[in-house]
């Protein structure tokens, strides 16, 4: 049998793809874990637990990103028309030299925003597009969201701008 290397290399390298973008962490029906490398903007830990009761979105972008910019202005009216049904948590991956411009989009916003942990990632010190979320697992396109259900366990993962712009807001609403 002879063994044809361009296939089998291109094989390889398809599965691996494929891997990354759609295997990561955490699976639908898991609770994900915490997000230890990350901090809502005014210090405190992002604490799954305190999302439950209602049906969750946890939204990962950047500013530095142009198919988050399309993403974020439906995910913020979101967070704002339907704060008492559904949660909503920004994970920005912007270097924290943008956190003063995060904590004021907090608060006026009424959003939750979350960056890397200031301890560990000092101003200058992030990398765009960080897709490593510790424990939780990694993130590999920009932007991604993950609905969660009431219990906080994955319902589904949108990681392109267009399935989440077509439906994470029909299906949050479904859940509620």
């Amino acid at each position: 049998m002879k063994l044809n290397l361009h296939a089998l290399f291109a094989l390889c390298a398809t599965a691996v793809f494929s891997a990354q973008v759609w295997a990561w962490s955490p699976e639908i029906g898991e609770v994900p874990k915490e997000i230890q490398t990350y901090e809502y903007v005014d210090g405190t830990p992002i604490v799954w637990a305190a999302l439950k009761g209602k049906p969750s979105i946890v939204y990962f972008g950047g500013d530095w990103c142009p198919p988050c910019a399309q993403t974020r202005p439906t995910i913020v009216k979101i967070a704002q028309t339907k704060a008492d049904t559904i949660n909503v948590v920004f994970v920005s991956s912007d270097d924290n030299k943008l956190r003063a411009k995060k904590i004021e989009e907090a608060s006026a916003g009424g959003l939750r925003i979350a960056m890397p942990k200031l301890a560990n990632h000092p101003t200058g010190a992030a990398v765009k597009g960080r897709g490593n979320m510790g424990e939780y697992g990694r993130i590999y396109v920009w932007p991604t969201a993950v609905l969660l259900d009431k219990e906080g366990r994955v319902v589904r993962k949108y990681e392109r701008g267009t399935s989440i712009l077509n439906s994470i807001e029909a299906d949050a609403s479904k859940l509620q």
